[in-house]
């Protein structure tokens, strides 16, 4: 069991959230998600839980239960073979039965640890990270955004693993589809309260009751505004009238605001974060031919013609080599003096360089202009942030905002919502349904798929050259 006792977290002077209390152990089986916008703390609680980061106040005891932690990112050597790795991770290299036993868990082909890491997908590698896990026999487990770059097919096999996993589990994931099928409960990080709240039951189930909650909530604060406004008017009327001299009625009312008034000030109403993505872009004539492409690797995609203002979508399982082709479009069109944009998965800030600097230097247009767009990106109070410490879904708000300043007409995008939270996600769908630009776009998002209607589908079959 691990017990959470009157948590607090934050950096740098600014709370994340307070008063946590909580006690889990494995054998509850529960699966839990853990979910907020980007920066809430999400992944910050779970270095506290693995004792990587000191809380502002509360303690977190672990008794008997073995908690492991599957990381964001892998860093496995390219050249090295799957096969060394796992060996290296035994006590004695005659056990190699239970990697054998591992591989079966995790469904992967036997003849993999005969490959390097370079040739694996990034779902193979996730499987490589969780055989990892597996050998050291965890009871809890804590995964964060194990989701990222993987395909449907990785995220089906994903979403059983969790399921089927004997223990208890809290997750990191911004996919609806896995939040819906594998947790049981949730855990929701509100920032305008600062507090962590519980849900029990399914995804739907803490959706709908969170709608509920805050309309609820919202109806009570309008309540006691007009109370506080209906008293405030009666003793400006009253306060002084012959009538009530000799009455403690003024007195009486004057206790009543200030506890009312009290509790007013102390309300935080759950603010959901917006990603104003608007439209930025000029009107074009859509459906005229922009270019047509060649691929220089591919026989299979030739005289791809690219049409003004169409949404065309690449598709195929990982490692059929969909960012490299769209690594190729780029060249070929910036080659063409089309001046396109491209969002890349990779890409990932660096340096110790504050926000307000990089910004400065990568966002163009007025002072008032700057700030506005800032602030319609949700990105004004980390103005003073190093950006190597963002996290990754603010991150990808500020290469999306320097990439939107640019006022695109042509945008690449390799899986654009990695790392968004669920409501900058509903904002990217709205943009990108909205959009007079040509898009070209790798994503593996269902709710992406379900809701842009795209102009072109290219299958991209598994590149064997």
């Amino acid at each position: 069991m691990f017990i959470i006792e009157n948590l607090s977290l934050g950096y740098d002077k600014n709370l994340l959230f307070e008063n946590f209390n909580l006690s889990l152990d494995s054998k509850s089986g529960k699966k839990i998600a853990l979910v907020g916008p980007n920066g809430c703390g999400k992944s910050t609680l779970l270095k506290a839980v693995l004792k990587q980061i000191s809380p502002i106040k509360g303690k977190i005891e672990v008794q008997n239960e073995k908690i492991l932690h599957l990381k964001q990112h892998n860093n496995f050597d390219p050249e090295q073979m799957v096969g060394i790795y796992l060996e290296n991770l035994l006590e004695h290299s005659h056990h190699f039965y239970q990697v054998d036993i591992a591989l079966q868990e995790v469904d992967l082909d036997p003849d993999v640890i005969y490959k390097t890491f370079s040739k694996l997908s990034e779902g193979q590698k996730l499987k490589i990270q969780i055989i990892e896990l597996l050998l050291q026999e965890p009871d809890i487990l804590l995964l964060d955004e194990p989701t990222n770059h993987l395909d449907e097919q990785s995220i089906n096999w994903l979403i059983k693993f969790i399921q089927d996993f004997k223990g208890s589990m809290i997750l990191i994931t911004h996919k609806q589809e896995v939040l819906e099928q594998a947790a049981n409960e949730i855990w929701e990080i509100d920032p305008s309260k600062q507090k962590v709240i519980i849900y029990h039951g399914s995804f739907s189930h803490f959706w709908q009751q969170r709608f509920v909650n805050i309309k609820a909530e919202r109806k009570s604060y309008f309540k006691l505004k007009k109370e506080i406004q209906r008293i405030r008017a009666w003793l400006k009327a009253n306060e002084f009238h012959p009538k009530y001299r000799f009455s403690t009625f003024v007195a009486n009312q004057k206790k009543v605001l200030a506890k009312l008034e009290t509790e007013f000030n102390e309300i935080k109403l759950t603010k959901d974060p917006k990603l104003s993505l608007g439209t930025h872009m000029q009107k074009d004539d859509r459906n005229s031919l922009l270019h047509t492409f060649y691929s220089p690797t591919r026989q299979e995609i030739q005289e791809l013609k690219i049409f003004k203002g169409h949404k065309i979508l690449l598709e195929g399982v990982n490692g059929a080599g969909k960012t490299t082709l769209l690594k190729e479009m780029f060249a070929d069109l910036k080659y063409a003096r089309l001046f396109p944009k491209m969002l890349s998965q990779a890409d990932k800030l660096k340096g110790e360089q504050k926000l307000h600097k990089y910004l400065n230097d990568h966002i163009h247009g007025s002072e008032s202009e700057f700030y506005e767009l800032i602030a319609s990106f949700g990105l004004k109070p980390l103005l003073k942030t190093p950006i190597n410490t963002l996290s990754g879904g603010e991150q990808k708000r500020v290469q999306i905002i320097t990439m939107l300043n640019q006022r695109p007409n042509l945008m690449l995008l390799d899986e654009p919502t990695n790392h968004l939270d669920l409501f900058s996600q509903l904002e990217m769908i709205k943009f990108l349904n909205n959009t007079n630009a040509t898009v070209i776009m790798i994503t593996h998002e269902k709710h992406l798929l379900n809701n842009i209607y795209f102009d072109q589908i290219i299958y991209v079959p598994k590149f064997e050259g």
